[in-house]
């Protein structure tokens, strides 16, 4: 990366979106929240590395800083709002705003997003150390999933594994969880 296209990297990683244009798209993009201030979510090429420009900009729908990056099953850009306790909506493609899509006040500072195996959206909270889950069709609250008291200390990141468990980053500890994916399935 050339050191006027590098930007300071913050979150994790989650996707690489493959460009909704057709069954047999043969590139993608690499999409990463930026830790620069506005925060926004960049676009990589998936096999050079090569800057393709800003996808979201910051303020785009009121986002600040950026924690968490997840397609949905409709295809659309899910992105936490580290800041605060929701997370956006955004076109794919264009980037677009399309709505603030859930939020939660149980939810404090951000760390991490996630679609499960059962299509709904799951968020990390590391001041409230808690996991929610929310329907991924409407944005509806559903429950707390997991909480503190499951070993939860500080979770910055979550994914769901090939096995179907959730796996949860918790920093406070210095370990990565794993839950069982039936149990917390609806």
């Amino acid at each position: 990366m050339k050191a006027t296209t590098r930007k300071r990297l913050n979150g994790i990683l989650i996707a690489m979106a493959i460009a909704m244009m057709g069954i047999h798209q043969a590139s993608a993009d690499l999409l990463v929240g930026s830790g620069d201030n506005p925060h926004s979510v960049l676009r990589y090429d998936e096999n050079t590395g090569v800057f393709l420009g800003t996808l979201v900009p910051g303020g785009s729908g009121g986002l600040a800083f950026t924690t968490g990056l997840a397609f949905g099953p409709d295809g659309n850009l899910y992105v936490g709002l580290g800041g605060g306790n929701g997370v956006n909506r955004y076109d794919a493609t264009t980037g677009a705003f399309i709505d603030a899509f859930a939020s939660d006040p149980s939810l404090l500072n951000i760390r991490g997003i996630a679609f499960g195996p059962d299509g709904n959206l799951y968020v990390a909270g590391t001041t409230s150390d808690n996991i929610v889950r929310f329907n991924g069709s409407s944005g509806a609250l559903i429950d707390t999933v997991i909480t503190a008291g499951d070993g939860l200390d500080e979770p910055i990141g979550l994914e769901f594994g090939s096995d179907g468990n959730l796996y949860v980053a918790s920093r406070g500890n210095n370990r990565i969880l794993r839950f069982d994916g039936t149990v917390i399935d609806v």
